[in-house]
């Protein structure tokens, strides 16, 4: 049997249609977040003009590590999110691989070069 469903979308439940065949669970993040939650994440975006500090980002970096650990899909969709909404495609695409000291070194390289 596997995991129950408490916490957690339907989406994220174990099952043969979500275990990737590496043993990964492969959830839906569509699924994950409501059109409501997406909107606040939005909101939120606009308020701190699609823009995030090195600090911010290096935060995001490690709650969604802990989430991982945890199997937190939902945070890690929400940070997700907000990296993609503010074009950090990069960053989010080796948050999704767990590529954490890679997602580091990005952000660190960010910084060392000037840019914003």
């Amino acid at each position: 049997m596997g995991k129950t469903n408490e916490g957690y979308p339907a989406a994220a439940v174990e099952s043969e249609s979500t275990m990737g065949g590496n043993g990964v669970w492969e959830v839906d993040k569509d699924d994950l977040l409501s059109e409501q939650e997406k909107d606040m994440l939005r909101e939120k975006d606009a308020k701190c003009e699609w823009a995030f500090s090195r600090t911010g980002l290096m935060k995001f970096v490690c709650v969604h590590k802990k989430a991982r650990a945890v199997d937190d899909y939902k945070t890690m969709a929400a940070i997700e999110y907000r990296l993609t909404d503010c074009n950090f495609h990069s960053l989010c695409g080796k948050l999704d691989e767990g590529l954490y000291k890679d997602a580091r070194t990005e952000i660190e390289s960010i910084w060392q070069n000037g840019q914003e």
